[in-house]
């Protein structure tokens, strides 16, 4: 239950975070954006110790930090996919949809 709430507060702040992405440049935006599509409609409560291991490392390394470059949005893909998050979940076709 714990990890539903904290998902669920993490998904509310990275919604703030998205309202001040203007404030960044372009490729920390396109990295939240990848983040947030990651983490959409998931079940926080089921999350392994490595998914939480590698969205915490995300936040600190990277949406936390100074700036952010290109070859970081790549990392940051491959970090979520390795875990078995799907950065590009926002713009997938559902599952047997094909």
């Amino acid at each position: 239950m714990g990890l539903a709430s904290a998902g669920i507060g993490l998904v509310e702040n990275l919604g703030e975070l998205w309202r001040l992405r203007s404030v960044r440049q372009d490729d920390w935006g396109a990295m939240l954006n990848f983040v947030q599509a990651a983490l959409s409609k998931e079940e926080f409560e089921r999350f392994t110790l490595g998914q939480c291991q590698a969205v915490e490392s995300i936040l600190v390394t990277y949406l936390g930090g100074g700036l952010v470059r290109e070859e970081d949005v790549g990392r940051v893909r491959l970090m979520l996919r390795e875990v078995g998050l799907d950065p590009w979940k926002g713009v997938s076709a559902p599952k047997g949809a094909i």
